[in-house]
């Protein structure tokens, strides 16, 4: 099949994590995708001055920032103090950003940005899951392919085929995320006018909101994250050991998610598109 657009795939990967480089590549082999680009810029262990310059640690920012996310889970912003961020979390930060930039100085039309610790758990492809996103006259500017969380954690105003379109907060996931052009280039304005004071995700449901960014989830999950207490590989961004790697089994698919994404529409009264 001939698709009339184009994707690039991008990897924020910490060098040292190799394992990581191999299992990313197996995965690719699996996607059929030739030319993944790893993000290999900015790794925590080695950032410089420069690289902090887009780090704010302005009060007023952060509790405007994360007031977002918290309010989700019932917490004031007001009662909380801002930590600073580990390298780890800010080199996270500064690859996913450096990736949006590179998209929009390439000719593609999407941008498809995959953590290194990702397996693919869904047979349809990126092009055709492309091919299925909700129509123009809706709109659509990311959607998330996966994460931990099922879709009744979240505001879902609209449910259109396969995907679900929530409400802010919109993700609590940066594992694998779909782009457009325009939602990128908004995002990387966004970044370079008012830098970044929190973890990816909390920082990414800021500039969702502010920008008033459609964001969809794609059921069921295209991707699933390998990171984590019980997962294949040691987090390298929550209390890691970047350098470590654990051999323990992954993480087993949670229950079906197209089983609640069909009972949503009668739990909720959601209407259907």
């Amino acid at each position: 099949m001939v698709y009339l657009f184009t994707v690039n795939t991008y990897v924020p990967h910490y060098t040292k994590l190799t394992e990581r480089k191999k299992h990313m590549d197996n995965e690719f082999k699996k996607l059929n995708i030739d030319n993944p680009i790893y993000v290999t810029d900015f790794d925590g262990d080695s950032l410089t001055e420069e690289d902090l310059k887009k780090y704010s640690k302005d009060e007023e920012y952060y509790k405007r920032a994360a007031d977002v996310s918290l309010k989700k889970i019932g917490v004031n912003t007001d009662t909380c103090k801002r930590e600073e961020l580990h390298n780890s979390e800010i080199s996270l930060v500064l690859k996913h950003f450096s990736a949006l930039e590179s998209f929009l100085y390439s000719d593609a039309d999407y941008a498809l940005l995959l953590e290194d610790d990702v397996e693919c758990i869904n047979q349809t492809s990126i092009n055709d899951i492309i091919e299925m996103m909700p129509p123009e006259d809706i709109g659509c500017d990311v959607i998330i392919l996966g994460g931990p969380l099922p879709g009744h954690f979240f505001d879902v105003s609209l449910i259109c085929s396969n995907f679900f379109l929530v409400n802010h907060p919109a993700t609590n996931t940066t594992c694998s995320i779909l782009y457009t052009k325009s939602a990128a280039k908004k995002l990387k304005r966004a970044y370079d006018t008012y830098g970044f004071c929190l973890p990816l995700d909390w920082q990414l449901n800021y500039f969702f909101m502010m920008l008033d960014l459609k964001v969809w989830h794609y059921t069921p999950h295209k991707f699933r994250q390998l990171s984590g207490s019980d997962g294949k590989f040691q987090s390298s961004i929550q209390g890691a050991n970047n350098e470590s790697e654990r051999n323990t089994p992954a993480l087993q698919p949670d229950n079906p998610e197209q089983l609640l994404f069909q009972q949503m529409g009668e739990i909720t009264g959601l209407p259907w598109k």
